[in-house]
């Protein structure tokens, strides 16, 4: 879905309060991100689908 919706590694960990390197260590399964940042990305998410 990122490269779909053309979404950028960097823009969308800064509207997800995450560092560029947390991201990348999520999507490739070396950590797990804490309930708060799954709210942050959730709502980064929905407002970049609306746009």
């Amino acid at each position: 879905m990122k490269k779909e919706k053309k979404f950028h590694s960097e823009g969308l960990a800064e509207r997800a309060g995450i560092s560029k390197a947390s991201l990348s260590h999520f999507e490739k399964d070396r950590s797990e991100p804490d309930y708060e940042t799954l709210r942050k990305w959730q709502i980064s998410l929905k407002y970049q689908l609306i746009i």
